[in-house]
């Protein structure tokens, strides 16, 4: 990857954290990005919805304390295209931008010194706020018939999109069942870029479909562990849809390598957003994320 390519990752991730179009040249298409108006690409009619708790470990950097972060997670999926995404990112992104929408900003500044920690200002006078450290904010999606996923990340600044071959995991079959939501289960393991993998599909939902990257068994993927409890996807609801499309942004993508693209998820969880407002002054910059994650991929 040349210079060039390194600076503009490096500043997209930095850049993602601000809402404010006072600091950028904002040409149509940077508009209808953040406005979510970007003309779409119709890749297949989705037919069924599957919800997922998306359940991983993490652990508390100050103390070495493990605990758990749950988040839920939505498969849109049709005849040959599906889209794994988190359910709730508008929500979050509605909330995060009414933080600074009514402010009466006269005066901003930006902290761009590397080691400087937003941090304290969470003491001073007037409003501190830092982003969610939950959620996912790639858009995943696969092409069963030609054995292609597409990994979509977008930041206020631009975006970034990885294809990658991508055949069917090697699953072995187990003769043990499992029932989940209602539907009888079978076992299936694999091992996957460095983790083991055990899943639950449903011959019952004739897709050969799953969360995240995993496909390729004869039936629905409902229930994953991975790594005996690091990750759990775990599906909470599936319904029928109805004129929903599965489509992806017509938008200028820079093209990255799988490896590029989890060295830039790695940085985003590493440091949170964060903003203090006073007085017409907004201050924005970022914080250190309290919290470690484990990567799905080890390999």
């Amino acid at each position: 990857m040349n210079n060039q390519k390194r600076f503009i990752i490096a500043l997209c991730f930095f850049l993602s954290f601000s809402l404010l179009k006072a600091q950028f040249v904002i040409t149509k298409q940077l508009q209808d990005r953040m406005d979510g108006k970007l003309s779409k690409e119709q890749l297949d009619k989705a037919t069924h919805r599957c919800i997922y708790h998306y359940t991983q470990q993490i652990t508390e950097r100050e103390t070495g304390a493990v605990t758990y972060q749950t988040d839920t997670m939505a498969l849109d999926f049709g005849k040959s295209f599906s889209v794994y995404y988190d359910w709730n990112k508008a929500r979050r992104d509605s909330l995060k931008r009414g933080k600074t929408k009514d402010l009466d900003i006269k005066v901003f500044h930006m902290k761009t010194q590397p080691d400087f920690d937003m941090v304290e200002y969470n003491d001073k006078q007037g409003s501190y706020f830092v982003n969610s450290s939950k959620g996912e904010n790639a858009r995943l999606y696969k092409n069963r018939f030609e054995r292609e996923l597409f990994s979509v990340e977008t930041t206020t600044k631009t975006a970034l999109k990885c294809v990658e071959q991508l055949d069917p995991q090697d699953w072995h079959f187990s003769s043990d069942t499992l029932a989940v939501l209602g539907y009888v289960c079978q076992k299936a393991t694999t091992s996957f870029r460095g983790r083991s993998y055990e899943a639950w599909f449903s011959p019952e939902i004739p897709i050969k479909d799953g969360p995240w990257k995993l496909y390729g068994l004869p039936g629905l993927i409902l229930k994953v562990v991975v790594d005996n409890g690091l990750f759990v996807f775990d599906a909470i609801g599936l319904e029928n849809l109805e004129d929903v499309y599965i489509t992806m942004d017509k938008d200028s993508y820079l093209n990255c390598t799988r490896e590029e693209f989890a060295k830039f998820n790695t940085r985003r969880r590493e440091q949170l957003g964060a903003r203090h407002y006073i007085n017409g002054t907004l201050t924005l910059g970022g914080t250190a994320n309290p919290f470690e994650y484990n990567d799905l991929e080890l390999g």
